[in-house]
């Protein structure tokens, strides 16, 4: 499930700085994802986006083909996310509601 943009004009024009800061946050498909003990919980398969923002809210993990099938995808909402120095993707949960 993804947001498919038909037109460019949709989305609206961006400064060149917000495309580049964009870039560097971006998330790649298929790229690991750790769980807070530092062990691979599965791999980045899609991300959820707000159509009127633009901005990601939650991001599916793929624990393989097996457990997809059989319990589903991992679904972690970003606020769970952290990326860290090295560039690795970890889910930390948080408690403070």
């Amino acid at each position: 499930m993804g947001v498919r943009i038909l037109k460019k004009q949709s989305v609206g024009k961006r400064s060149r700085s917000w495309w580049k800061g964009f870039g560097r946050q971006k998330i790649g498909m298929n790229h690991p994802v750790f769980g807070k003990n530092g062990e691979i919980v599965g791999l980045v398969k899609d991300l959820m986006i707000d159509e009127t923002s633009l901005a990601v809210h939650d991001i599916v993990v793929s624990r393989g083909i097996l457990e997809d099938l059989t319990h589903g995808a991992l679904l972690v909402s970003t606020r769970e996310v952290q990326i860290d120095l090295d560039g690795r993707i970890k889910i930390v949960p948080n408690r403070a509601v």
